[in-house]
């Protein structure tokens, strides 16, 4: 009896060790092997997108993830926030670089455990903008940083970003080192160089282990887009000339579909990335509106500050820094200015477009125009507007020219008008009943 039940013992044990054998082996043939694309522009919907991958491979229990690199780099505080999300995560972490890991992609790359490269890849030139000292310094103690922890040499890394560092043999002074794969692996800086995604799986001893390639959602493609600094700038370029144009012409027209869409875009994009929110759409709503009242309704320019106040404010709460919202406004001027300029210049002088901006008719004594003096006999007269009031403009009394503003409306010409009030020189009308 005592050895039947050492018999049932031993088989329920050796059966119970099938069993977490068994279950052990198939969780070894469930985990898989996560592949992260990082490419295009640094930005913060990329790190986005790499956070919440991470965050996935960890759920899922992954064996590793393999980040697929190629970037020209981007903005830095998105591409520290990768590089931390790299450090901080238990799995195992490989960096392949297909084609280049440049600027802002050096510091993603050396975050990973293992580093791999493309035989035609390159790595490095990771100068900031603006050039300048404090951001150097920052920039490059970051970099040495993550190479420490990463045990590789920080001196290469750093002389990647900062031209005073001169290693003989390798980079000269005031020169950015750049790396191909045969030179970095010269230089033990990488851990080998390899063909593809599937050569490294296989240098990884991950042979046995599903690839799973994760990709960014539409949401985060347009995200992405949107939050670059060329594409901000191009956008916010289209919204202002856009609304610049539809408020210099009467009616809803082309101008306002244009300054529309690409407000939507831009905003649109801040918001999936996750660098907005409502209030400070609203903030950007409200200073297009002082604007648009400072150029309809005369004044002393108190609406058109706070407007370009509130607008730069939301500019630069937007953005994921404030060197990126500097960079996205001060190009965004340009941009305008350039623009406009050009609408000026080259649009044909009896273009209705060109004639809705500027005052086509000479104002001389031969025309009736009247020089300043006291107007206070005109108050109460009525009057033809001889040109379009947007709202200044030109209208006849008694065949006298005089010049004008409405109160802050669109009035047509050759319309009647009623001279309402007058403050010295200012002559101020309504549309007549």
């Amino acid at each position: 009896m005592i050895k039947m039940k050492k018999r049932r013992s031993y088989i329920m044990f050796f059966l119970i060790m099938i069993f977490f054998v068994g279950v052990h082996h198939v969780n070894a043939e469930a985990q898989q092997l996560y592949v992260v694309p990082i490419k295009g522009e640094v930005g913060p919907a990329m790190a986005s997108f790499v956070s919440e991958s991470i965050e996935e491979a960890e759920l899922n229990n992954a064996a590793a993830i393999i980040f697929n690199i190629n970037t020209p780099g981007g903005q830095i505080d998105s591409s520290i926030k990768i590089s931390n999300s790299i450090l901080d995560t238990s799995i195992k972490t490989i960096a392949y670089i297909s084609d280049e890991a440049i600027s802002a992609g050096t510091i993603i790359s050396i975050s990973a455990e293992k580093v791999y490269m493309s035989p035609s890849s390159t790595i490095g030139a990771a100068e900031t903008r603006p050039n300048e000292e404090k951001y150097i310094s920052y920039w490059t103690g970051k970099l040495r940083n993550v190479a420490q922890i990463r045990n590789r040499d920080s001196n290469l890394v750093a002389s990647m970003a900062d031209a005073n560092i001169e290693i003989k043999g390798v980079i000269d002074k005031d020169k950015l080192l750049t790396l191909t794969s045969k030179e970095a692996m010269e230089l033990e800086f990488i851990d080998g160089i390899e063909d593809s995604i599937e050569q490294v799986q296989k240098a990884e001893d991950f042979s046995n282990n599903t690839i799973y390639e994760l990709s960014p959602s539409f949401q985060l493609r347009l995200a992405s887009m949107a939050t670059s600094v060329t594409a901000t700038s191009i956008l916010l370029t289209l919204g202002f000339v856009g609304a610049f144009i539809e408020i210099i012409t009467p009616g809803f027209g082309l101008g306002g579909g244009i300054s529309l869409t690409a407000f939507g875009l831009y905003f649109t994009g801040v918001l999936l990335a996750g660098l907005s929110n409502w209030v400070v759409i609203a903030i950007f709503i409200i200073g297009i509106m002082l604007l648009i009242l400072e150029v309809i309704v005369p004044g002393f320019g108190v609406p058109g500050i706070l407007g370009i106040i509130a607008i730069m404010a939301s500019i630069v709460m937007a953005s994921s820094s404030i060197e990126q919202a500097l960079t996205s406004i001060i190009i965004t001027v340009i941009l305008i200015v350039i623009v406009i300029l050009l609408l000026l210049k080259f649009l044909p002088k009896n273009n209705k477009f060109f004639d809705r901006i500027t005052l086509s008719t000479s104002l001389n004594t031969s025309s009736g125009y009247v020089s300043s003096k006291n107007y206070d006999s005109y108050s109460g007269r009525l009057g033809v507007t001889i040109t379009p009031l947007r709202p200044a403009g030109s209208i006849e009394v008694d065949g006298k020219r005089l010049d004008v503003v409405s109160e802050g409306v669109y009035i047509e010409k050759d319309q009647n008008v009623k001279i309402v009030k007058v403050e010295g020189n200012r002559i101020i009308v309504r549309k007549a009943d």
